[in-house]
């Protein structure tokens, strides 16, 4: 069983409540979870070098859409602080696991429920401790 494997196995329950307590109307499924703590283990297993940070919670994440030329600034945040109106997206949601770990130059994909989305990553941006919600 790989690393990625084992952590799922162990983190699946807690971190299906966080997932459901935070809006989802489905609990995250097994490739989902998988993608989550594979994106977990590049974070902490990597140090930031100054010039190329990593998307984590309370980050902006600049987003060029692949689809439509469209570019977007989103927030990614912790279950519970996410508001889809201001911009702030959970690390739970199909396309805040997908960001989870990029760094700009990246290109990202995420589905859910028949929708896609491609986007490269233009920049990630760390907010301020007290910008944060």
């Amino acid at each position: 069983m790989t690393r990625a494997a084992t952590r799922v196995a162990s983190l699946c329950p807690s971190l299906r409540r966080a997932a459901l307590a935070s809006g989802w109307c489905l609990p995250p499924g097994p490739v989902e979870m998988t993608r989550l703590v594979a994106a977990l283990d590049t974070l902490l297993g990597h140090a930031d070098a100054p010039d190329a940070p990593r998307a984590r919670p309370g980050c902006k994440v600049h987003l060029l859409s692949l689809h439509n030329g469209e570019k977007r600034h989103l927030t990614l945040t912790l279950p519970g602080q996410d508001d889809a109106g201001a911009a702030r997206i959970s690390v739970f949601s199909p396309l805040g696991i997908a960001l989870l770990g990029a760094r700009a130059g990246d290109i990202v994909q995420a589905r859910a429920f028949g929708w896609h989305e491609r986007a490269c990553v233009l920049a990630v941006t760390p907010l301020p401790q007290e910008t944060l919600p």
